[in-house]
């Protein structure tokens, strides 16, 4: 891929995080706790989590923070993870759209970085880039591709 400069400027749209989940509650708890730290007005930050017909106690662990802010859709029968995520753009009111799982880390700067590139007219959709971590946290030193 090649990369072609990008005219960045950094300002705070409202942002909405869209966080589909189906069975995370070995993960749900640690993700929205590093949602309240990221480096965003929490006024500008909406997160919706779109619960997938969890069968293991995600839903639980996920209303213990609706009072601090999180936006829950729910929906009783498993449809996967296309249908969780639209179901949550559905309430989206932030004028950024990002998508996250709930294993995905971000830097604590990461929003404002990614929204910055918006301010390029030619850019359309921004990406983060994939870091793979071994089971202690390191980077992973092998890649994905052959």
């Amino acid at each position: 891929m090649v990369r072609r400069p990008v005219r960045k400027r950094y300002r705070e749209p409202s942002v909405s995080l869209v966080i589909a989940m189906h069975n995370e509650k070995d993960n749900v708890e640690a993700k929205l706790r590093k949602c309240f730290e990221l480096d965003y007005p929490p006024d500008k930050l909406q997160v919706i989590v779109s619960l997938d017909a969890p069968t293991d106690g995600t839903d639980a662990l996920v209303r213990d923070y609706t009072d601090k802010g999180i936006d829950v859709v729910y929906s009783g029968v498993h449809r996967g993870k296309a249908t969780a995520v639209n179901r949550g753009v559905a309430i989206a009111r932030g004028e950024v759209l990002l998508f996250a799982d709930a294993r995905q880390r971000f830097e604590k700067n990461a929003i404002r970085e990614l929204v910055a590139n918006f301010a390029d007219e030619s850019v359309g959709a921004v990406s983060g880039e994939l870091v793979l971590l071994d089971e202690c946290g390191r980077e992973a030193s092998d890649s994905l591709g052959a």
